[in-house]
């Protein structure tokens, strides 16, 4: 259906007269159309509240993957730092060479992730 009837409306001056069963067909005919419309408009609001839907769960589930492999990225630095509290020994250059190792592990797992500070464009 069109916004526009089928047939070119009379010139002004030689309009015919309007009698009940033409109003009615009219009438008939755009409550057509509206409902026609409308349908386009449900639909068109449905698919567009599916897509938001889609595209809030997709984001929430990429989120989820980042924080997984970001949590996997850091358990070496957890292990270091465990290892470094775990030296018995009087050794501070042991003790410095252990934490250097987590501090480097710990940048590489930011850097693969949210880049260190000051690097984001």
């Amino acid at each position: 259906m069109s916004f526009i009837h089928d047939t070119a409306p009379p010139e002004p001056g030689r309009m015919p007269p309007a009698t009940p069963e033409g109003i009615e067909q009219g009438l008939a005919r755009s409550g057509r159309e509206i409902a026609a419309l409308q349908e386009r408009l449900d639909q068109a609001q449905a698919e567009v509240g599916h897509a938001r839907r889609r595209a809030a769960a997709d984001v929430a589930l990429a989120r989820s993957y980042a924080l997984r492999d970001m949590a996997l990225d850091l358990l070496p630095l957890r292990d270091a730092l465990e290892a470094a509290l775990a030296i018995r020994t009087a050794d501070a250059a042991a003790l410095r060479a252990g934490l250097e190792l987590a501090c480097r592990q710990f940048a590489a797992a930011l850097a693969r992730h949210a880049g260190l500070p000051g690097e984001r464009s």
